[in-house]
């Protein structure tokens, strides 16, 4: 773990100041990602950038790299999925203004009052996860295959047995 960050910032000062920090902080040290994780292994590696762009918004461009591990649910086993994440986060007072941000920047809430620095990265990674996680299927493993063509024959049509009964009479 690197501490080369405070762990309270203040967004729109940062941007003013056009700071930038970057680090590495435990999986297992983000309270949030922790439960919806198969084991809090690994280290995020990420780097942060304030600023203001030409048009006077102020942003946060985050890059985030991490391999999380999630349990697969279709096999149940743990696997390792990796998270590299390039964002642009443009600060906004009130959510009416994120309706005003350039094309490209994704709305961040700020207040002007400290926040956790951290937050941010883990609300990053909770939104990269996939909504049900999934082992890749490798070349030696059988990938589940479901028949959604046409039944053939009467045994599996659910009208078969009364098929047979009308063409008797």
């Amino acid at each position: 773990m690197s501490r080369d960050f405070p762990a309270l910032v203040n967004f729109w000062r940062l941007a003013q100041a056009r700071r930038e920090y970057q680090g590495t902080w435990p999986v297992g040290r983000l309270e949030r990602l922790r439960p919806l994780l198969g084991a809090a292994d690994g280290e995020v590696e990420f780097a942060v950038g304030f600023g203001t762009d030409d048009a006077g918004y102020a942003f946060a461009d985050l890059r985030i790299k991490a391999e999380l591990m999630l349990r697969c649910q279709r096999t149940l086993e743990i696997f390792g999925f990796p998270v590299d994440l390039d964002v642009r986060l443009g600060l906004v007072a009130m959510e009416e203004d994120a309706d005003a941000l350039p094309e490209g920047y994704e709305p961040l809430l700020a207040r002007d009052e400290p926040s956790p620095l951290m937050d941010l990265i883990e609300d990053e990674l909770i939104l990269a996860l996939p909504l049900i996680a999934k082992k890749p299927v490798g070349p030696d493993e059988p990938a589940f295959e479901y028949e959604t063509g046409p039944a053939s024959g009467p045994s599996n049509h659910p009208f078969g047995a009364l098929e047979a009964l009308k063409s008797k009479n």
